[in-house]
């Protein structure tokens, strides 16, 4: 789970760049690498499954979402403000995710 979670963290990090903000390393955010593997081992097997699909749900909808972006970029057409959307409720679904494991980000 944590691979998706870095994952996750590339591509939003990605996004960030194409709605021209810093939004600094995601990890940032989540404290340390540390505290977030402690409470992803912690996690009670059925949260942690919920969670894994989750990872997986908005993994699919922030590549299609990137896509676009993408595309739209391509052909001169980037809305900096779809990027700054898409980013910012992508984090927060990661947030959510994550604090339904017992886990809380910095921000």
């Amino acid at each position: 789970m944590h691979a998706r979670i870095e994952g996750l963290a590339v591509v939003l990090a990605t996004v960030s760049r194409l709605a021209g903000t810093a939004q600094g390393a995601l990890f940032d955010a989540f404290a340390s690498r540390a505290q977030l593997a402690a409470a992803l081992a912690s996690a009670a097997p059925d949260k942690a499954g919920q969670a894994a699909r989750a990872l997986d749900t908005l993994g699919v909808q922030l590549q299609a979402g990137l896509l676009s972006l993408e595309k739209a970029r391509r052909s001169a057409r980037l809305n900096r403000a779809a990027a700054a959307m898409l980013y910012r409720e992508s984090f927060e679904s990661l947030g959510s995710i994550l604090a339904a494991l017992g886990y809380r980000t910095a921000q």
